[in-house]
């Protein structure tokens, strides 16, 4: 949803601590980029804690969590 909301010029990094999470939503990256008519996609994955964002690469992110 937030792929969608952010457009093609923008990005979302999703955050999970678990490989096998990761691993799930990789696996919809391409049907969410044919679907919103993406050329490429705006999202990726990385395993980390939403309370170590920067030990993620994350230090200029906006954190959304659900």
């Amino acid at each position: 949803m937030l792929s969608q909301l952010v457009g093609q010029r923008g990005h979302v990094t999703g955050v999970d601590m678990t490989e096998e999470q990761l691993v799930v939503a990789r696996k919809y990256i391409e049907h969410h980029t044919q679907k919103f008519g993406f050329s490429e996609p705006n999202v990726d994955f990385v395993q980390g804690y939403i309370e170590g964002l920067e030990e993620a690469g994350l230090k200029e992110e906006i954190p959304l969590t659900s």
